[in-house]
């Protein structure tokens, strides 16, 4: 019974293709900066994030650790080498199914903390899964550091923001002097907490703020941005319209956009909203101009 049991299992489209095609994906394959940018990103976990809320733990003795920086990259680079697209879409389609009106206004948010442990791991794969990921998410990054001599940065769903910490990782302290201050806007979970204390390790002269928001409440923001990125995020909010108003209303007057708001699919990846054409009416509306397309989102100018 459990040999038929375990032929089944094997035999399963997912499991067979996890076991053929494990995804065992390294430096030579993907190129060297790919895993040299994620093993400087773990390191800064480590020291930023790992060991200060282990210290805060009252019985350390008893509690799981891993023994020192050199384990903790090396077992989060095995997780991440382990992985399979269509593994993740599959427990996400099965909180799908267990939690009904998943995508409601009422669920949406217990959705995102019943899932946090996947996005976190999905979020950290990413440049291991798509070789031209890091160059591609950083574009705009690198675009408004070209042009502007300081830096007040807001972005909105930033789950772990690759592009900036690539910028950092490649241009470092220059990059980080110009960065006077970021607002991050997203649920406060366990993957909020981890970017904020990356950003806090690496960027400690810079003003950083943590803002919580759902997708069905619009952010009040702290600062005024000159640059706002907003990536992958809009399809998921049930109002979109509401939360870049409530954005563009503090941005300074010489500033950047980098948006993604074209219309979406609405039955795939949780997407909420799928017509996007409002939004572009609302950036036009508010006296910007397209300043060029890159790979993953249009960049907006207003001066």
């Amino acid at each position: 019974m459990i040999q038929r049991l375990l032929k089944r299992v094997v035999q399963h489209r997912y499991v067979k293709r996890y076991l053929l095609e494990p995804h065992y994906f390294c430096a030579q394959k993907h190129g060297d900066v790919n895993v040299d940018y994620l093993s400087f990103l773990l390191k800064n976990m480590y020291r930023g994030y790992y060991l200060p809320n282990l210290e805060k733990c009252c019985d350390k003795d008893s509690v799981f650790s891993v023994a020192n920086e050199t384990d903790y990259l090396e077992r989060w680079l095995e997780v991440l080498r382990v992985g399979s697209t269509e593994y993740v879409h599959l427990i996400l389609d099965a909180t799908n199914l267990a939690l009904p009106g998943h995508q409601s206004e009422q669920q949406i948010r217990r959705y995102y903390e019943l899932n946090q442990n996947l996005f976190i791991i999905r979020y950290l794969q990413y440049p291991m899964v798509y070789p031209d990921y890091l160059y591609d998410v950083s574009r705009q990054y690198v675009a408004v550091d070209s042009v502007l001599s300081e830096i007040r940065y807001c972005e909105l769903g930033p789950g772990i923001p690759h592009g900036l910490f690539y910028l950092i990782f490649k241009r470092g302290r220059a990059a980080v002097q110009k960065i006077k201050s970021i607002e991050i806007i997203d649920y406060d979970l366990l993957y909020r907490d981890i970017t904020l204390s990356l950003l806090q390790h690496l960027l400690p002269e810079a003003t950083i703020i943590a803002k919580t928001s759902a997708a069905i409440d619009p952010p009040n923001l702290e600062t005024e941005p000159n640059f706002f990125c907003g990536k992958d995020v809009f399809e998921h909010l049930h109002q979109p319209e509401k939360f870049l108003s409530a954005i563009l209303a503090t941005m300074a007057k010489e500033s950047y956009l980098a948006l993604d708001i074209e219309d979406h699919a609405s039955d795939a990846y949780q997407h909420l909203s799928s017509k996007m054409s409002n939004l572009q009416a609302l950036v036009k509306k508010n006296g910007y101009v397209l300043e060029k397309q890159l790979p993953m989102v249009k960049l907006y100018y207003r001066c």
